[in-house]
């Protein structure tokens, strides 16, 4: 990718030397480090610059430099390089030549004249300095400039920044003895001015408006190129066709129409939650101009995509730990369950936690030489790492979402957010091949002379990039699963890991068309009640357990308790009880209002028994409320 270039150049005199320009440069240079970090820009700098020097740099990046910069001794004709004298008017016909150009700063003594010729010739912007100025404003007056204009200040704002820190902040060596930017040999012909400075314009023109990061500001263009690559290398199908579609293209990202198809691909091939939450992310920041909320909406979604990212693995993990632990007994060590003890019982997680979640699980299936569940899974352990490049981009994306809470963001917090995130999802691109599907129910069909069949009611939970969710679909098959739950698959859904109650589909849940994805998120300590977010738009949704089966995990159990004490019948009351049992077994079959409410106390119970599985501490007697305030440990 071609970037701009901010080409700065100093010069010095050994008989006349200036100590702040050492100075002005690491400055400058620690300004713009975030851009040239996000790989927005290029810094090109000179420290001892010669005439040959300035020709060949703007040869080599003729029509990429967009700001040149010069400190150093300079006077009303002339700049002072290494070598020589620099004649104005030469280096100004070669400036000019320079079309992406949109400032020349002339940081040295009295460069006023030589503004004229330069806006003449076609620069948009010169700073330049009426008169001499010292070397130790000089300093202060370019490190504020370039502070602001990084902050994504108007030139023309960055210039009144720097005005006004100048004639806040005396800057007078000690001793009272000023060093200037004059040429040897030259006096001064006026005083020196507190703001020797100006900013100069042509008429009519707009550069005071002009931001740094104006260029090359694409939210989402360095994720998506990212990601699609990733993408290929795990052997994408669809990843794989589109970039031999574009491979005859050097910079295929800015031809019209790919930019947008690759980010199609990575929409509609992310798994099922995934895909849903970069659809969001990608239509952010096409509002021009964006705005400081833009900037926090783009921000807490990448917090919220790899907070769900994570939250995916686990949840994987977990299920098929207690998938385990149900059939084999587990030894599992202290901290190994303390950890998992958190995930179940204390009401919140930080991104911190989550990822001692997925490192003890990782653990817990090596050391015990477990399936991995995902067979990607078994090489993430070095990513796990806290020093590694995948933990700190997910602990700085949190804490940039913290920060974007409580304060103002500008493109280059954006622009962070999306380069953590894309660390974070290179390295799951392997998610990409992966499907999730939401079983809403399952019906059986059984025909005269025809074999049985059962009816699989599903919804794929991924995205068609022109329509959103995919609707609902039928299969008719001689194989049953799991129903109303969600199950995370690579090929065939009848072979897949049951993500039940750790993520569900509420509307399948209660009998609502449509899917209503939520993640578990925390539990209320006040009463043990579950808290799921809906992903959609990060609503809360609560549920409690009613205990509607009487202490009963399944239908099965309860009617088999209802036949048992029919077997017992004593007296009137007894016979009424069980009329009513039969009549409310009936209701919890046929009523949808409470065979939602079955369903949801499913959601509990499950949890619970996941929990005490898990934690070793299984019970033979059916699960209450109860249970929940019993201590684990």
């Amino acid at each position: 990718m071609v970037k701009p270039i901010v080409f700065l150049a100093f010069a010095n005199d050994q008989e006349a030397f200036l100590s702040n320009l050492e100075k002005e440069r690491d400055t400058i240079l620690k300004a713009l480090h975030p851009l040239v970090e996000l790989e927005k820009l290029e810094v090109y700098s000179l420290g001892a610059s010669s005439v040959d020097d300035i020709f060949d740099t703007f040869t080599k990046f003729k029509d990429r430099i967009v700001i040149f910069h010069y400190g150093g001794h300079a006077n009303s004709e002339a700049l002072q390089l290494e070598d020589q004298l620099a004649n104005a008017s030469g280096l100004a016909k070669l400036i000019a030549q320079q079309k992406e150009l949109q400032l020349v700063f002339l940081n040295g003594c009295s460069t006023r004249n030589q503004v004229q010729q330069l806006v003449e010739l076609g620069v948009k912007a010169v700073i330049a300095t009426h008169n001499p100025i010292e070397d130790d404003k000089a300093l202060v007056f370019s490190e504020q400039f370039y502070e602001s204009l990084a902050s994504e200040a108007t030139l023309e704002d960055a210039f009144k920044v720097a005005v006004s820190r100048l004639e806040t902040t005396n800057n007078s060596p000690e001793g009272g003895i000023s060093q200037h930017r004059f040429l040897k040999g030259y006096k001064a012909k006026q005083e020196i001015r507190e703001n020797p400075w100006g900013l100069f314009l042509p008429e009519n023109g707009h550069s005071a408006t002009w931001k740094i990061t104006h260029v090359n500001r694409a939210l989402n263009e360095r994720l998506s190129i990212a990601l699609v690559q990733a993408m290929a290398e795990t052997h994408n199908p669809l990843a794989s066709r589109f970039l031999k579609s574009v491979a005859e293209r050097e910079d295929w990202w800015a031809v019209e129409g790919d930019l947008d198809n690759a980010k199609r691909v990575i929409v509609k091939e992310f798994v099922g939650v995934l895909g849903t939450h970069l659809r969001k992310l990608m239509a952010i920041g096409k509002e021009v101009p964006p705005t400081s909320q833009t900037y926090i909406k783009y921000i807490e979604q990448c917090a919220s995509l790899s907070t769900c990212a994570l939250d995916l693995l686990n949840f994987v993990y977990l299920s098929c730990l207690w998938d385990i632990m149900s059939k084999q007994s587990l030894e599992l060590a202290p901290e190994y369950k303390q950890v998992l003890h958190h995930f179940f019982q204390d009401p919140s997680a930080s991104t911190q936690e989550r990822l001692m979640l997925l490192q003890t699980c990782q653990n817990i299936f090596m050391q015990q030489g477990l399936d991995f569940p995902l067979e990607e899974l078994k090489n993430l352990d070095k990513d796990l790492e806290e020093e590694s490049p995948f933990c700190q981009a997910l602990l700085h994306l949190e804490a940039l979402a913290d920060r974007s809470k409580t304060n103002d963001c500008n493109v280059f917090d954006s622009l962070e957010a999306e380069r953590d995130l894309g660390i974070i999802l290179y390295r799951l691109a392997f998610l990409s091949n992966y499907r999730m599907v939401s079983m809403k129910n399952i019906g059986f069909s059984a025909i005269r002379n025809q074999d049985p069949r059962y009816v699989h009611y599903y919804a794929p939970l991924e995205v068609d990039t022109h329509a959103g969710s995919l609707e609902e679909k039928v299969k008719y098959t001689e194989q049953t699963v799991e129903t109303e739950a969600i199950l995370l698959y690579q090929k065939d859904y009848q072979e897949s890991i049951n993500l039940f109650p750790f993520i569900i589909d509420y509307n399948a849940l209660t009998g609502e068309s449509g899917s209503k994805v939520c993640f578990y998120t925390n539990r209320d300590l006040s009463d043990g009640s579950l808290n799921f977010r809906f992903l959609e738009n990060k609503q809360l949704q609560n549920i409690s357990f009613s205990d509607i089966l009487e202490s009963h995990h399944t239908l099965d159990d309860f009617q088999a308790s209802i036949e048992e004490r029919r077997k017992n019948v004593r007296n009137h009351e007894d016979k009424q009880s069980i009329r009513a049992s039969y009549k409310k077994l009936n209701q919890l079959i046929t009523d949808n209002e409470l065979r939602s409410r079955l369903n949801l106390d499913r959601v509990w119970l499950y949890f619970e028994q996941a929990k005490k599985t898990i934690l070793g501490k299984a019970k033979e007697s059916p699960l209450s409320s109860d249970d929940f305030f019993e201590d684990d440990f």
